[in-house]
């Protein structure tokens, strides 16, 4: 018998039968000698390092966790003007597609319409998104004595023109995101909006000062676009503010400010005192690879953020010329236009917000998210690529699986709740599985083959080299630690990593000026992680009848422990959330398959 390759140590935070189970682990550990995996059988080179401790918390505590009445419907949206920025409104009336008209689409007539595109992607939603407000939430109770931090650190790049307006001595309330239809509430809850992003001026892009929503605002009745001479007569009379040419808008440092979240963890009297910390670090990712066009001498293979977040060709890729703007009638068509699209990661989110327009009051559809949360789902699969070589070996099956980043950054990357795993099985003649390490539950757990989940909150899996028994999963994520080395979820506790085995970018260099804050964690001793990529081995017990092993690159936003961390500290919003991912689990993404017959 072994036990489960899943590390937990013991943090004093959870209610007390949780404590109670995590001493009972502890001691489970101690007698077992907390094994880290069997060593490489004969014929395999390399095991795996020491690993740490594999015990896993009993966490039934979280069937009895109470939560309270859930946090009600957000304010539907209206339209708001306050302190020189203001929501989407003024901008759709033009940017928004007008059926019949041939403004702003692409060469097979599909309308492309920056407004209509905005409002379903996690930007135009970043204000509602209903996941950030738990977090949110959570972060707000467990240091109550720093509230005008959490809240300023926050809302700056979810709500942050509602930011912008009180300055950061007055930051925008928990309650006015959540419950005020003022117009405060109103621009916090349009969340990257339009009069804000094209506002944002060529002061300090890629310095340090700029990270951690660090951007200045242009208060002048300007916006910038990417255009030269743009025809500024029909934007100053609907709206009053002129079009400027701006060569700095279409730089990815300008992502970068809100892209690059460096804090410190704060103690109980909501000082901070530890090192800055890259909690979120896609810009700086990015500016190590090897698809910079950054400095002196970018590469071949250069190109910024926008080229995959706003491409400037439709999604046949043919580059898109048209009118920006269905007023005047006459206006010329022009390039680049970019598709305001953002496709990211987060199909998961805009498919659970489709069902739940009710309670997210926003102005979009849910045709309109669902369409979005494909397109994400489509540039995922263009995140990775996997390739599967297996033999069978006397009584086992010897596979390495090797796994390609495609992206320009870690993958995954953005907030920590996100992570890939492998799911490798063995198959017989029909497709039932014999064997599989990276089973999961119906909710989306990982779970050994008798159900038990391995993923509670507070236990990782180690990094693998060798895999060799179903209950050790090759997952690829980030594992914050607070100052005292325990693991955590909770943003302004984090000091360090304890594991970041996210997929490196190819082109990345250990000896770069922010290698401190993006380096890998816990990969030592594993010579095929490296930049582009890693390859997984893997030597198991050949299952009477076995005829395929299959290897899938699974992806997930929001696991259950990512959410399950938040009831030791439960609020209206955190209830909220919950039942929404429990209606709507998130099962997981293939990214990239590959299987073998065997022979």
């Amino acid at each position: 018998m072994h036990p489960p390759v899943f590390s937990t140590p013991c943090d004093g935070r959870r209610p007390r039968a949780a404590a109670l189970a995590c001493a009972l682990g502890a001691l489970g550990a101690l007698v077992s000698g907390c094994a880290t995996g069997e060593p490489a059988d004969a014929g395999i080179v390399g095991g795996d390092a020491q690993r740490p401790p594999t015990t896993i918390v009993d966490a039934a505590w979280l069937d009895d966790v109470v939560l309270p009445e859930p946090l009600g419907p957000l304010p539907r949206h209206a339209p708001a003007y306050l302190g020189g920025l203001e929501t989407h409104d003024p901008c759709a009336r033009c940017h928004r597609n007008v059926s019949g008209e041939p403004a702003m689409r692409d060469e097979r007539g599909r309308a492309i319409g920056a407004d209509d595109l905005w409002r379903a992607s996690m930007m135009g939603l970043a204000g509602r998104d209903p996941y950030w407000l738990a977090v949110l939430s959570h972060e707000l109770a467990e240091n109550p004595a720093a509230p005008q931090l959490v809240e300023h650190l926050c809302t700056r790049c979810h709500a942050p023109s509602a930011n912008v307006v009180r300055g950061g001595a007055s930051p925008v309330p928990f309650a006015t995101v959540t419950s005020e239809a003022s117009p405060l509430g109103n621009l916090a809850r349009d969340g990257v909006t339009c009069t804000l992003c094209h506002r944002i001026a060529d002061e300090g892009l890629g310095a340090r000062d700029s990270f951690t929503g660090g951007f200045t605002i242009e208060m002048r009745s300007e916006i910038y676009g990417p255009h030269e001479r743009p025809e500024a007569t029909g934007m100053v009379a609907a709206t009053g503010y002129t079009p400027v040419h701006a060569p700095h808008f279409m730089r990815s440092a300008i992502c970068g400010t809100c892209h690059t979240v460096i804090t410190r963890a704060l103690d109980a009297t909501g000082a901070q005192v530890g090192p800055p910390f890259a909690e979120q670090a896609p810009y700086l990712e990015w500016r190590s690879s090897a698809y910079s066009d950054e400095g002196p001498r970018p590469g071949p293979e250069a190109r910024g953020c926008p080229s995959c977040h706003v491409p400037t060709a439709s999604q046949d890729g043919v580059t898109l010329r048209t009118a920006i703007s269905s007023s005047p009638p006459e206006l010329a068509a022009r390039s680049p236009y970019g598709r305001h699209v953002f496709v990211g990661g987060n199909a998961y989110m805009l498919e659970l917000m489709a069902g739940e327009l009710d309670w997210l009051g926003a102005d979009v559809t849910p045709a309109a998210l669902m369409a979005a949360s494909e397109a994400t789902e489509a540039n995922l699969r263009e995140a990775a690529t996997i390739a599967l070589d297996a033999r069978v070996d006397g009584e086992r099956i010897v596979a390495s699986v090797r796994i390609e980043n495609l992206t320009g950054h870690r993958l995954p990357t953005g907030y920590p709740s996100r992570r890939l795993f492998v799911r490798f099985t063995v198959e017989d003649g029909t497709g039932a599985v014999l064997w599989q390490s990276g089973r999961t539950h119906a909710g989306g757990g990982l779970t050994d083959r008798d159900g038990d989940r391995l993923d509670h909150p507070g236990a990782y899996a180690p990094h693998f080299d060798l895999i060799t028994r179903e209950d050790q999963v090759q997952v690829y994520e980030s594992v914050m630690a607070d100052l005292a080395g325990r693991p955590t979820r909770s943003l302004l506790r984090a000091a360090s990593f304890l594991k970041d085995n996210r997929l490196l970018p190819r082109g990345w260099d250990p000896s770069d000026e922010d290698a401190a804050f993006i380096a890998p964690a816990g990969v030592d001793g594993d010579a095929s992680f490296a930049p582009g990529g890693d390859t997984v081995r893997y030597a198991v017990p050949r299952p009477a009848g076995a005829a395929r092993v299959r290897a899938e690159l699974v992806y997930q936003t929001v696991p259950p422990a990512a959410v399950e961390h938040l009831f030791d500290l439960p609020t209206p919003a955190i209830a909220r959330f919950d039942a929404m991912r429990r209606a709507r689990p998130d099962r997981g993404r293939v990214l990239a398959a590959a299987d073998r017959r065997l022979p």
